[in-house]
């Protein structure tokens, strides 16, 4: 964990990394009809292309139901598992996150969401008095794909290349119906593909009630997976667990403005 933070100045610096290597080839992941495969026959056409897979893992649903999806058609050690937070102190995540490394019987690796950099870069929450630090820190602004890269550097597979899990679905959204029809369920140049792309809610709730895998507590504050900083989620951290809403305030001290000015809360005390 402490090396690939440290990493990340130097690889933004263009020192380190030579930049995750597309998928290059003219072959696509599509049927004898010419359509996009569906999800099994996707799983099984990455397969072929590698014997390690990294899968973003936010202890959502649907990265839960892709993660027993990749166990169809990977070895368990062979998948691995990432978390990228927007706070490292969070005990309500880290706890999720426990749960699932025993669940599964794998190591989830902890890294700061590139959202991290972002929100300390612009200010977002932020006392004045902090802006000079976060300032003169110069923050680096790096991409997934340089994610992908330290974390395959990190686990020793930057010779094999894996693939990308992640927990995206037609069905979610009209607009990634939209762009899942479009442009299929991979983005080649990123080596990252869907595994269930095809899937429904009742295909999420079929394996959660087969494997018994329990949903993180996100769904009882939020309704969903916790990912951001707004009013619907920090009002509930901070009704539930202030000891986790205190972890947010050090790194993000105005965080309850959001709540403050729906008159929700008191003004943040900083």
């Amino acid at each position: 964990m402490t090396d690939l933070w440290d990493a990340v100045p130097e690889a933004a610096q263009g020192e380190l990394l030579p930049g995750w290597e597309p998928y290059a080839s003219d072959e696509r992941p599509i049927s004898a009809a010419g359509t996009w495969l569906d999800s099994a026959g996707l799983c099984a056409w990455v397969r072929e292309r590698t014997d390690h897979v990294l899968l973003g893992f936010s202890a959502g649903k649907d990265s839960i139901a892709t993660w027993h999806r990749l166990l169809e058609y990977w070895p368990a050690e062979n998948i691995h598992p990432y978390h990228l937070y927007l706070s490292p102190h969070l005990g309500f995540v880290n706890r999720s996150l426990d749960y699932y490394e025993l669940e599964f019987g794998r190591p989830i690796l902890r890294l700061p969401n590139r959202s991290v950099f972002r929100f300390l870069n612009d200010a977002v929450f932020q006392t004045p008095s902090n802006l000079p630090v976060i300032w003169g820190a110069q923050f680096p602004d790096f991409t997934y794909p340089d994610i992908y890269e330290l974390i395959a550097e990190q686990l020793g597979l930057t010779e094999h290349r894996p693939w990308v899990a992640h927990g995206v679905r037609s069905a979610d959204s009209p607009m990634r119906r939209m762009l899942l029809n479009k442009h299929g369920p991979w983005r080649p140049n990123e080596r990252v593909f869907y595994p269930i792309h095809d899937y429904y809610v009742r295909d999420i709730r079929r394996v959660l009630e087969e494997t018994g895998t329990r949903l993180p507590v996100d769904y009882h504050l939020f309704g969903r997976s916790f990912d951001g900083l707004d009013h619907r989620f920090t009002k509930p951290i901070r009704d539930t667990f202030p000891e986790d809403y205190r972890a947010l305030t050090d790194l993000y001290p105005l965080v309850g403005l959001d709540s403050w000015r729906r008159g929700e809360t008191d003004a943040p005390d900083v």
